[in-house]
């Protein structure tokens, strides 16, 4: 690979209803313990449902005129830049956000001190000038692939020179909106979601807020080496049946690393889904990757939308810090027609390199490789 070519992972940090920040959640999840719980909330559903989601959210004595998105949001940036030498101010650091429905509630009830923040860019704007950063964010609200998309819109960013630091922010909460969404479509599981299982029944949905920062100043131990992306074309809601649109994706992330990467570990997006989990199998199969291990870890955080590729990277970047990912909680006997090399035990080994996938409505994919430099 060509190192010139990548960008530093410098810092993530990820806080979901499991846990504080990376390693908590990751160690809860090496353990074995998932977020995913019943509730019975009228107010967001008038039917019982499985999610990973807070009871209440977290308090905090300051950013009283923001929403609790934007609290969480700014609480991981906090929390991923505390320890890092960069003036967040300065013109060199550029802010990328991704979300698929930002503060979606504020449709419905709107404070006048809130007016705008629906619409996702107007929160990033807010969240980038809490922070004086001077530059107009880019804010990537593209369905499930956002998270992995906004990590490629600053890797290019940052390769074209135009920024030197880039702080790449999401979060996205359940709401009436997008479970009710997701009930009419009939693809939410009344248990825990298994994803690639046999005995699958959809998607638990769940909430939370993750920020990566990249560098092309600060080197690390991690880098980001390349990333792609593809649109199979196939339904607005439902993905390519033969995993082609995902399978470019991943070829042409490996190609851009100018030869031909081993990759140790996979993150797929696994939502548990018949569809997503069979074309995900396919893409493996048809990219020649299907034996290597992988795992999704939605049974332990929900899907969490726009923010799951940055949660899903801050958790793969701490499997490959340690050596060790958490296995695929509620898998027992495979679901899909070809071989996966998946296991809802640990894997231990060499991570050194590691694929992130991701899909979404509109047939979008994405893909992101990272390396240890």
């Amino acid at each position: 690979m060509k190192k010139a070519q990548a960008t530093f992972i410098i810092s993530d940090h990820c806080k979901l209803p499991l846990g504080n920040n990376t390693e908590e959640n990751w160690k809860k999840m090496i353990a074995g313990e998932s977020g995913i719980r019943h509730f019975n909330d009228s107010s967001i559903l008038p039917e019982a449902f499985q999610a990973a989601r807070w009871d209440n959210y977290p308090e905090y004595e300051t950013r009283a005129e923001s929403t609790a998105l934007e609290k969480l949001i700014i609480e991981s940036i906090e929390e991923a830049t505390a320890s890092l030498d960069i003036d967040l101010s300065d013109p060199s650091v550029i802010f990328v956000g991704a979300t698929t429905k930002g503060n979606i509630d504020l449709l419905e009830h709107c404070p006048e001190s809130l007016k705008g923040r629906e619409r996702p860019g107007k929160m990033a704007e807010f969240i980038a000038e809490y922070f004086k950063n001077p530059n107009k964010p880019w804010l990537i609200s593209n369905a499930c692939i956002s998270g992995v998309l906004a990590l490629q819109t600053a890797h290019q960013l940052l390769q074209n020179k135009q920024y030197e630091h880039a702080v790449v922010f999401g979060g996205d909460l359940v709401s009436h909106f997008t479970l009710s969404g997701f009930y009419a479509l009939k693809a939410i599981s009344d248990e825990a979601c298994r994803p690639f299982d046999k005995n699958r029944k959809g998607i638990s949905l769940g909430e939370g807020a993750a920020t990566i920062v990249l560098s092309r100043k600060i080197e690390s131990d991690i880098l980001m080496a390349a990333s792609a992306t593809s649109n199979d074309a196939n339904h607005i809601s439902g993905p390519s049946r033969t995993g082609d649109g995902l399978s470019i994706a991943i070829k042409k992330t490996l190609q851009k690393t100018g030869s031909e990467e081993k990759v140790d570990f996979i993150s797929s997006h696994g939502t548990a889904t018949l569809y997503n989990d069979e074309m995900e199998a396919l893409a493996l199969q048809s990219c020649q990757l299907n034996e290597v291990p992988m795992h999704s870890i939605k049974g332990y955080a929900g899907h969490t939308l726009g923010a799951a590729g940055l949660v899903e990277s801050c958790i793969l970047l701490e499997s490959m810090r340690q050596n060790k990912a958490p296995g695929t909680k509620g898998f027992e006997n495979s679901g899909v027609s070809v071989p996966i090399n998946i296991s809802s035990k640990a894997f231990e080994g060499k991570i050194n390199t590691a694929l992130k996938t991701a899909s979404g409505f509109g047939g979008c994919n994405a893909a992101a490789l990272f390396i240890k430099s």
